[in-house]
């Protein structure tokens, strides 16, 4: 978090927990595997689809 955030009155650092928590944005869609799809490779996932874009991202 920006040390400058930090300095408002009344401000708190928020905890790992709420950070994973925020998305950002509204309706910030998942970016891979919109519909599942992946490509494996040695049963490793290394590539994922994006719907949004209808391509993959490795």
């Amino acid at each position: 978090m920006l040390k400058k955030i930090l300095k408002l009155s009344g401000a708190q650092e928020l905890t790992k927990k709420e950070q994973k928590e925020i998305n950002g944005g509204a309706l910030v869609p998942k970016r891979c595997g919109g519909d599942g799809s992946y490509i494996y490779v040695n049963g490793e996932k290394v590539c994922c689809y994006i719907p949004a874009q209808n391509n993959y991202i490795c």
